[in-house]
């Protein structure tokens, strides 16, 4: 039975060949049941079917391809050696193979065709034909193609984001990292791949809460939002991270972290929380100068006043000198404090660097912990520099309270002062100084020190090696001496404590005298006066210096009451001396309701504010002199005198 059956196989097999051949129409029927492109070759490659699938990709009918060599018709010129290549391998024996390549259709279009092709053999076992099954995939390329376009758009794009993106599965195994984060990682001594390894292990510089946060959010469902800070390499940074859910068919499947580089944001948070509060100290600074700068108006009036009742006694009236001294000392701090509070732009003076440290120690030294001493080495014969006094006095400041800082213990700061001639050779290796006479103004602790990398950072803003601290204040020394055209030169070293030192060029101009007391008789006059200050102590001492120099005085301790007397008074009033700083209606208000009734009237104002601050917005209303509480009976004549002569 077997041998039958093998006889029949044989005996068949060039009957089906036969049929083939004797029958086109039956075979041309049965390719076209076939739902995919069906072509058969002879062995020169000529085509001598082409089913109907063929026909609708490439519209050509069969008249015009049927005994045509496949690459003459179809086959785009750059694919023709390839797809000879494929037909002799197949035509030697060598079959079933599978192949891609495009087909051009009648309208000059291009299809790609994915082929799995065979071959039929005669009775000799040549291969007679070659058969060619295909799937037209243009569309699924085209769409394959798309994606990837989508995708490597979707990375690029992710990887430029400035913000993190980590992707994890549901155990925590990191899918997508983009780069900032690799970036991280790398700043936080990790250069492994993140991807394929456990968050935790990949991240190890992340919270160790990190873990649970995930927990949370697989067992919620819901996103959750924190504030994490993060050291990455020797710096600390605080990153606001959201976590999200990523469902598919209500299933939490990974889950998507979004981390924000907040460090800056956050220190410009807390430098903006810092100028708010010194915009309060300074309006409270402001207030206490006022009041306190009224108390010693009163003090070193009162004090001239008694000065004036022991004429002939020396002892006495130099007693009542310090204590006028004293007032005049007590209203410059108040002043300095002012200062401080405001900051405002610089107001370059010629100035000696040793009235610095005095003003400065004689505000600040008690606010030193006791455990650190003070000490001064100011050289005698110090150079003056053109400077603002204001921003000298806050470098000090500053560089004390850092070294202060740096003191763990008992320890000592030294401030020093001291002449340098700078040679050409001494500035040769680069810096902002120039050849010539500088004034050094160091400070120097015995405190910690510091390393290279802190030494290499110490300058920048909101860098600071201190828990609470801003890294403001020495960034702000610098700025200041830099825009002084100084230099600022550091030297220390762990457990050697730091120098810090401020070069200045040195000025040849003799220094400038800031407040400058009269001498000689003081200028009397007749003339009628109007004195107006809500502290009665002050109108009486201003009434009894004014009678005493020949002048008639009105006097008023409300802005109302002083308005009712210019406007009631019928003699003439020829000046009126205005405190800036009365509750009510005074000051700014008042100025050009005064000027409105008596448009012939001097207008004098005094403050005991700043008198940059106090005098420049009245002058500027037409107000004619300012005069800088707390001050004396011949400064008042004076600059009373000068007004009405003006």
């Amino acid at each position: 039975m077997d041998n039958h059956s093998q006889d029949d196989t044989r005996d068949t097999e060039p009957e089906r060949i036969e049929v083939f051949d004797k029958t086109p129409e039956l075979a041309a029927a049965i390719l076209d049941t076939v739902d995919a492109l069906l072509v058969i070759l002879d062995r020169k490659g000529r085509i001598v079917s082409f089913n109907h699938v063929c026909r609708r990709v490439t519209g050509y009918e069969n008249e015009e391809v049927l005994g045509k060599p496949l690459w003459d018709t179809l086959v785009v010129p750059e694919e023709i050696p390839a797809v000879k290549r494929v037909f002799g391998d197949l035509r030697a024996g060598r079959f079933p193979s599978r192949h891609v390549n495009y087909w051009k259709t009648k309208a000059g279009t291009l299809r790609t065709i994915a082929w799995a092709n065979s071959a039929v053999c005669g009775k000799d076992g040549r291969v007679k034909l070659v058969v060619g099954t295909g799937i037209d995939i243009t569309e699924r390329v085209a769409a394959e193609e798309a994606l990837r376009r989508s995708e490597k758009l979707y990375r690029t794009t992710i990887d430029a984001l400035p913000i993190g993106v980590v992707s994890v599965d549901r155990d925590l195994r990191v899918l997508f990292v983009n780069e900032i984060v690799r970036q991280w990682s790398l700043q936080a001594g990790r250069d492994e791949d993140p991807v394929g390894r456990k968050e935790p292990e990949a991240f190890p510089f992340l919270l160790p809460r990190i873990e649970e946060e995930y927990r949370q959010v697989l067992d919620t469902g819901l996103p959750l939002v924190s504030e994490e800070r993060h050291q990455l390499g020797d710096r600390a940074a605080v990153f606001e991270v959201r976590k999200i859910p990523v469902l598919e068919e209500g299933r939490i499947v990974r889950i998507i972290t979004l981390l924000e580089d907040i460090t800056e944001r956050k220190a410009i948070e807390e430098a903006m929380r810092s100028a708010s509060r010194l915009e309060a100290t300074a309006t409270l600074a402001g207030g206490i100068a006022h009041d306190f700068n009224n108390l010693m108006t009163g003090v070193l009036g009162n004090a001239q006043l008694l000065a004036a009742a022991f004429e002939g006694n020396a002892e006495a009236r130099a007693q009542i000198e310090t204590i006028a001294r004293a007032a005049e000392r007590a209203g410059e701090l108040a002043q300095l404090l002012v200062a401080y509070a405001r900051g405002g732009k610089y107001q370059p003076r010629v100035i000696s660097l040793n009235d610095v440290v005095g003003d400065t120690l004689a505000l600040q030294e008690h606010s030193f912990p006791p455990r650190i001493a003070i000490e001064r080495r100011l050289a005698p014969d110090l150079w003056n520099v053109e400077a603002d006094p204001v921003q000298m006095h806050q470098v000090l400041m500053n560089l004390c309270i850092n070294a202060c800082e740096a003191i763990e213990g008992n320890g000592r700061v030294t401030i020093r002062t001291s002449n340098v001639a700078l040679r050409p050779e001494d500035v040769a290796h680069g810096g902002f100084l120039k050849p010539g006479r500088h004034v050094c103004l160091a400070v120097e602790d015995t405190g910690r020190g510091m390393d290279p990398p802190t030494l290499a950072r110490v300058f920048e803003p909101f860098y600071t090696t201190k828990t609470q601290g801003r890294g403001l204040g020495l960034a702000a020394v610098y700025g200041i001496v830099k825009n002084h055209g100084g230099c600022l030169n550091v030297k220390s070293a762990p457990g050697k404590g730091s120098v810090f030192e401020t070069y200045f060029p040195a000025a040849d101009a003799p220094r400038t005298v800031l407040r400058k007391r009269a001498e000689g008789d003081i200028p009397a006059g007749d003339e009628t006066i109007l004195f107006i200050d809500d502290e009665a102590a002050i109108v009486e001492i201003g009434r009894r210096a004014l009678e005493r120099l020949g002048y008639r005085v009105l006097a008023a301790t409300t802005g109302e009451r002083a308005l009712e007397i210019v406007r009631t008074f019928e003699g003439p009033i020829h000046a009126a001396i205005l405190d800036v700083g009365m509750p009510g209606l005074g000051g700014a208000a008042l100025l050009p309701m005064l000027r409105e009734a008596r448009p012939g009237m001097r207008i004098m104002i005094c403050s005991g504010y700043e008198p940059e601050e106090a005098a420049g917005e009245l002058k500027n209303r037409g107000a004619d002199a300012f005069l800088q509480k707390p001050f004396r009976i011949e400064q008042l004549g004076r600059t009373l005198r000068e007004a009405l002569d003006g």
